[in-house]
């Protein structure tokens, strides 16, 4: 579940050392290597002893391998396109640094967020029955609903991470670690709220028919999401604080 995660930092070193063409070889890198991860850790159970049954998850079928090979694949160009209009587009030391500090900030958190999404999605429509059966155990509805339910609960249990990423992207650009913090933390807590406005909208868009809108509602309410806005912020300007010094 975390390769996502890692197909943003993929995308991003590539990005930064193969010019224009990073994009493609963002993707093409982290498909292989998601692939190379799957079969190498499925050789491993088997040469222990046990089988891919054993391992007591049914998405490692063709379909859902398809699918999240595709979402990661997806993620990674993002990250990879995002990057260079960031080194080149962005503003970095002038009066807009903050802005441009927040736009990076919400297009990390967006391919993020969104290429989780997708990842998860897919695997869930392609899989057995077209849901993912891990999300039951959270407590959500059925069918492809269960995928996005799924994808909005991980993005956020890594959204710290993410933010420290972004954190040591705006902060290297900072001629203080006062200005480094500052853009961090503005920076993560946009992200962060981009993210949780696109996906609480999929999740109303995929929810299912006899769902008035209650379940999602109750299951992330107001108070947990400012303070996890807030908890993000904060790992942001600390990490720009650091990168700046």
């Amino acid at each position: 579940m975390l390769s996502p995660l890692v197909a943003v930092l993929v995308g991003r070193g590539i990005a930064l050392d193969n010019g224009s063409r990073s994009a493609g070889d963002a993707a093409l890198a982290s498909v292989v290597g998601f692939l190379v991860m799957v079969f190498a850790g499925l050789a491993a159970a088997s040469a222990l002893g046990g089988t891919v049954s054993d391992t007591g998850t049914s998405v490692i079928g063709a379909g859902p391998l398809v699918g999240f090979t595709v979402g990661i694949g997806l993620t990674a160009a993002g990250a990879a396109a995002v990057t260079r209009a960031d080194t080149t587009a962005v503003p970095v030391a002038d009066g807009n640094a903050l802005r441009g500090a927040a736009v990076t900030g919400t297009a990390t958190f967006l391919v993020f967020g969104l290429g989780y999404t997708l990842s998860v999605f897919l695997a869930s429509a392609l899989g057995p029955g077209g849901q993912a059966p891990s999300a039951q155990s959270l407590g959500f509805g059925g069918g492809l609903f269960n995928g996005v339910a799924v994808a909005l609960v991980f993005a956020l249990l890594l959204s710290p991470i993410v933010a420290v990423l972004v954190g040591r992207i705006v902060g290297d650009r900072a001629v203080e670690p006062t200005g480094g913090a500052a853009a961090g933390g503005l920076a993560s807590a946009v992200g962060i709220v981009g993210l949780l406005v696109v996906v609480l909208v999929a999740l109303v868009v995929f929810s299912p028919a006899a769902d008035t809108g209650g379940g999602v509602g109750s299951a992330l309410p107001l108070g947990s999401l400012v303070g996890f806005v807030v908890g993000v912020g904060l790992t942001g300007a600390g990490s720009g604080y650091v990168a700046a010094r």
